[in-house]
């Protein structure tokens, strides 16, 4: 396979961002310093959030907690770490990890869900993602195929990422846990009886696919995340059995709706900072869709600034000088955001969401430093105690709609904390011909 760096502006801009492409040690720790001044701010809250929880609704929390065997992780790229935080802050409260039986996750939410199904501790998945170079898994690899591919583009010179990087990293995670790369769906059920589901986008037919151990029991759980992943445009598709898969989240960014409804399912949802607080109204209080034209409009417009093309479209949009590139683009984006933004409010969801707030980041923001990380880890925790606060205060009308079906005789139970530590965690290192890509540093 050759490959070449790429002198493409273009895809430079799609995969790293102007601001991020590369980043001098001055600039690194001038955002570290940002970062820790915000994140003392936000652990401050943080404590604020657990002694109002601890004198007002810590039991409650604790027995809605410990019924939770199901867990839903939404698409969000490399804000997925927030996540983690998230998941922290409910294992803090009483979430036992080794009761969960069944996970989902589409894109980002499908490498968390993946990893927790076989093994891996919050703590330990943090500390890989810490010293994750997200750059490096979308590092361009040009092929005569990819080219081809890419003829869409108006036969400009675009180069599509293999995914063999993000396919290899996953496996050796695996085998970590497992002692097997190709640990498929069937062998995790069968083995660990934990059933994990991952979305994938059929792009040939246009259709959601559900990846678990009752469709695909053959298939590698690492390949079944190489597809949820793979974003159009970045990553060539995955061909499996007549389908060529892409990434779920282009019609499913948060696939609740593939589990059973119950009040023993929890889903983590990917939100920004400016809709967090309208999109929980709205969750819980008003019960709307929570997308409109200006705000979907807006939210477009700031992920492509951050690409660095936001300039570039508009030249196009005035002088129509477009030669294909960037309206392919501005669709791939407009219909991932779509999904990201729409929300279908259904009676089985109330009460159910965990809001994981991702602040002024992007999920095109590849080059994270540490202490950015830590934020994303941070928000997370902070806007799970929210959301948890608000799921709980909102019990008696979930229960009025028949959203729910909490038990409302709270009985004093033990915490049942989950050990998050990990002493020993050795972290792949993937060599790949001549060069060795290290994806911890």
């Amino acid at each position: 396979m050759s490959k070449t760096s790429s002198s493409n502006p273009i895809h430079q801009k799609i995969l790293y961002g102007n601001k991020n492409y590369k980043l001098t040690l001055s600039e690194r720790k001038k955002r570290d310093h940002e970062a820790a001044t915000r994140n003392a701010n936000i652990q401050q809250q943080i404590q604020q959030y657990k002694e109002r929880l601890q004198t007002q609704l810590k039991g409650q929390l604790i027995d809605f907690l410990q019924e939770i065997h199901t867990l839903v992780f939404s698409g969000g790229g490399v804000l997925g770490t927030g996540f983690l935080g998230a998941l922290s802050a409910c294992i803090d409260y009483g979430l036992v990890l080794k009761d969960i039986k069944k996970y989902a996750g589409v894109s980002a939410g499908s490498i968390c869900a993946a990893l927790l199904a076989v093994g891996y501790s919050p703590s330990e998945l943090y500390e890989v993602l810490e010293h994750c170079d997200f750059s490096q898994l979308v590092k361009v690899q040009w092929t005569r195929v990819s080219k081809i591919a890419c003829s869409c583009l108006a036969h400009s010179e675009v180069g599509i990422n293999s995914g063999d990087r993000l396919y290899r990293w996953m496996g050796q995670l695996i085998a970590k846990k497992t002692g097997n790369a190709k640990l498929t769906f069937q062998q995790l059920k069968s083995k660990y009886h934990k059933d994990l589901i991952i979305v994938a986008t059929a792009v040939d037919s246009f259709e959601k696919m559900l990846l678990c151990a009752r469709n695909y029991p053959e298939m590698e759980i690492a390949l079944a995340v190489r597809a949820s992943s793979s974003i159009p445009g970045i990553y060539e598709p995955v061909e499996y059995g007549n389908h060529l898969l892409v990434d779920g989240g282009l019609l499913d960014n948060y696939p609740l709706d593939v589990v059973t409804p119950s009040h023993q399912v929890l889903g983590f949802r990917i939100t920004d900072k400016a809709n967090m607080e309208r999109e929980l109204r709205a969750e819980f209080v008003e019960g709307l869709a929570i997308v409109d034209a200006e705000t979907f409009e807006t939210r477009r417009h700031r992920i492509l600034e951050e690409a660095g093309i936001l300039q570039d479209m508009e030249g196009i949009d005035k002088y129509g000088s477009d030669d294909g590139r960037y309206s392919f683009l501005n669709r791939v984006v407009s219909c991932m955001m779509w999904e990201l933004e729409r929300l279908q409010i259904y009676r089985n969801i109330k009460g159910r969401t965990i809001y994981v707030n991702s602040g002024k980041y992007s999920f095109l923001q590849l080059k994270l430093t540490k202490e950015e990380k830590m934020e994303l880890f941070l928000l997370g925790y902070r806007s799970c105690l929210c959301s948890l606060q608000l799921i709980m205060e909102m019990q008696p009308d979930l229960l009025r709609l028949g959203a729910c079906s909490f038990r409302v005789d709270f009985q004093q139970t033990t915490n049942g904390l989950e050990s998050t530590e990990s002493s020993s965690l050795t972290l792949p290192v993937i060599e790949e011909e001549n060069e060795q890509v290290a994806f911890i540093k």
